[in-house]
């Protein structure tokens, strides 16, 4: 279970969510997402993150043996996975470090996530729920809106932990989702605009005036699943490679946006945003 006073979780935002952000969320009373740049940030933060914050990693042939025996050691309360291409999922899978790893997480109380943009009818054995995405949300998203993606899952597999992601920016809203079965409720826009986040100021205050028609949903990978579709603000000249880092420095690129860009008129600290979105909550 999550070890959180609320059950919101900060969304892994890939270069937004350092140390400083999810020490921030976790201190709020919320689950936090660290997504690492090196593995040397793991290493070092090794005490804090043990068995208190969400590590996501994309499961690649980029990961190593030092992978492996980082994350395994710092043990995360949550490890939430990709599989970067999807084509790369059944070799994965027949992986025995890989294997091992998550049996070994799991033997010292670690929960493993997958993330889906779109429903699933069947879970790998090893998995303890999903993250399920819509079209609101920021990055990837799916072609269905989060509520429609939110109720297919439960309905296709009714006993798994359910985690649901996408353009949530209201109290009513996360009390509906947590009444209807989720184990949780990302949220991953509002953090990036926090005062604690480590987005640019000058791009905060961009995105405070723009609205989720100036997202652009053009931005795609060459990943062969149901939709390959990002949503993010374009900062500037778009070049070859990854320029998120550019757009979260303020230097131009992109940044990935969702739909709760419409709901955002201030930069707020993480515990004025954690006390807005848990007003509907009562425990």
């Amino acid at each position: 279970m999550l070890e959180s006073k609320y059950p919101i979780i900060c969304a892994a935002m890939r270069e937004v969510n350092d140390f400083n952000l999810a020490n921030a969320v976790h201190n709020s009373g919320c689950f936090p997402s660290f997504f690492y740049e090196s593995l040397d940030d793991i290493v070092k933060y090794r005490t804090e993150i043990n068995n208190k914050f969400n590590v996501f990693a994309g499961l690649n042939s980029d990961f190593t043996d030092r992978h492996i025996d980082i994350i395994q050691d710092v043990c995360p309360k949550m490890l939430e996975i990709s599989w970067g291409n999807p084509k790369h999922k059944e070799e994965i899978l027949k992986n025995t470090k890989f294997i091992s790893l998550f049996d070994k997480l799991k033997e010292e109380g670690s929960e493993i996530f997958f993330r889906e943009i779109s429903p699933v009818s069947k879970m790998d054995s090893f998995l303890d729920g999903i993250n399920i995405k819509g079209k609101e949300s920021a990055g990837a998203a799916g072609m269905l809106p989060t509520k429609i993606n939110f109720l297919k899952q439960k309905q296709l597999l009714p006993n798994a932990k359910i985690i649901v992601t996408g353009g949530i920016y209201q109290p009513d809203t996360v009390k509906w989702y947590i009444d209807n079965g989720a184990y949780a409720v990302c949220i991953g826009t509002p953090f990036a605009m926090t005062k604690e986040s480590r987005v640019n100021i000058n791009v905060k205050q961009k995105l405070i005036n723009l609205k989720k028609s100036d997202i652009n949903i053009s931005y795609h990978v060459n990943l062969e699943f149901d939709s390959a579709k990002r949503n993010s603000i374009v900062l500037g000249e778009l070049k070859k490679g990854d320029n998120l880092k550019d757009g979260v420095n303020g230097n131009g690129g992109f940044i990935y946006s969702g739909y709760a860009l419409d709901k955002i008129n201030q930069i707020v600290s993480v515990t004025d945003l954690v006390e807005y979105m848990t007003s509907s909550l009562s425990f």
